[in-house]
């Protein structure tokens, strides 16, 4: 089992906090009003509500990188740093606005930036940044995660295709014969919510019904939103299944000793969902 290790540190908030400046111009409450409203609410401003942030977290399942920087509008020191091969980051609070987003192995600076791109945080919106492929192919996927609106006893995941070398892949449930992906390439991503409990995942990998690949049981919490990638470590190797769950814990499952169980002949051949607008953004 691999060893991981979860960051702590990570993105701080910007200065979008700002400090209201009690009103002292000489012509407020100077007139004769001598109504007996003495309601402490005039003129005090005494709203206390946080200005509206976005969110962010960031993981690293780019195999033939090592440790990954981010920095942010050109501005060291990075302002995540040293982000390890299978780590993830919680979902931190950042100021609302426009940034230019920089990410480079550990030490290499702005010199040695790999992917770059202009992006904007918007408010109340959960972004998850996925730094995925090999080189000279690295990326950095860009999905909204909406983990509002999750019905009780139910989870909401995101499957994506991360694996090199592999294809289109199906994603189906073992236990409950249910198909949850189809003809996924890589960097396609999926959203659907559904009951929760444990889970056995199988992925096929030649849309015959049977998987080729099957994993070790998740079991998640409930009234959660969970992103899950199908990752592998070189071009064509073995897939294992990644987690980012909320708290920024990467959970791995391997692939088990009994892998390319019958099915019973599950039907893969739903609807194509490539190139659905599922909230992912791989631009530049």
């Amino acid at each position: 089992m691999r060893q991981f290790i979860v960051l702590t540190l990570l993105l701080g908030c910007g200065s979008g906090d700002k400090t209201e400046t009690a009103d002292t111009s000489s012509e407020a409450d100077t007139d004769t009003d001598t109504d007996t409203d003495t309601d402490a609410d005039a003129d005090t401003d005494s709203d206390t509500d946080a200005d509206p942030t976005s969110h962010l977290r960031v993981i690293h399942v780019a195999p033939g990188h090592g440790p990954m920087d981010m920095i942010v509008n050109a501005t060291l020191p990075p302002t995540l740093n040293a982000l390890a091969y299978q780590d993830g980051t919680p979902w931190t609070d950042r100021q609302i606005d426009s940034f230019n987003f920089q990410f480079m192995e550990t030490g290499q600076g702005l010199a040695g930036t790999i992917v770059e791109f202009d992006m904007d945080l918007l408010a109340d919106t959960h972004h998850t940044f996925a730094i995925a492929g090999m080189p000279p192919n690295t990326q950095v996927l860009r999905f909204v995660d909406d983990p509002n609106g999750i019905f009780p006893m139910q989870i909401r995941l995101r499957w994506t295709h991360a694996a090199i070398g592999l294809g289109q892949l199906d994603v189906m449930q073992m236990n409950g014969g249910v198909v949850h992906a189809v003809d996924l390439d890589f960097g396609d991503t999926l959203v659907e919510d559904f009951d929760s409990g444990p889970m056995t995942i199988g992925v096929d990998a030649t849309d015959d019904g049977l998987p080729e690949w099957t994993f070790q049981d998740f079991d998640l919490d409930p009234n959660t939103m969970v992103d899950i990638y199908i990752v592998n470590d070189c071009d064509g190797c073995t897939p294992y299944l990644t987690a980012h769950l909320p708290a920024g814990l990467t959970p791995i499952r391997e692939v088990l000793a009994d892998t390319g169980a019958d099915t019973g002949g599950i039907d893969t051949s739903g609807p194509d969902t490539s190139g659905t607008d599922t909230g992912a953004d791989t631009g530049p």
